[in-house]
């Protein structure tokens, strides 16, 4: 599928909506609290191009505002969220292995690192709620 940015960023927006309505979970806004500006979004999805991997956490903060703990805040709360609200008991997420920043935020979290994926030239980790 060959889409532009903007098409693209509707076909997501639908798909989480439908999410929504079908799971009763999927991805929320990230705001600044001072100007209430969106800044990024995540949360708890099933990726409808590879729905075998289950819930996964997944997120995105404007590159301005990386580096200001909103990723980690979001990671934790989608987390818990996710497990004690949904009742969900196992999560995954995957991560560049460059990206040190997300690698680490996963970590702190409680995602473990599975394995390396060469397909997705990412980290595979889950989080087992209880563990």
């Amino acid at each position: 599928m060959n889409l532009d940015s903007y098409d693209k960023c509707a076909l997501y927006i639908k798909r989480f909506a439908e999410q929504w309505k079908t799971l009763g979970y999927s991805c929320w806004t990230i705001t600044e609290k001072k100007t209430g500006q969106v800044i990024g979004w995540g949360g708890i999805v099933i990726d409808e191009d590879d729905p075998h991997w289950g819930p996964e956490l997944i997120y995105y903060i404007a590159p301005e505002k990386s580096g200001l703990g909103y990723a980690s805040e979001l990671a934790n709360f989608a987390t818990s969220y996710a497990t004690n609200v949904i009742g969900l008991s196992k999560i995954v997420a995957f991560a560049h292995p460059e990206n040190v920043a997300s690698n680490k935020i996963l970590e702190r979290v409680g995602f473990k690192l599975v394995r390396y994926l060469d397909d997705m030239s990412r980290n595979l980790y889950e989080f087992n709620a209880g563990t």
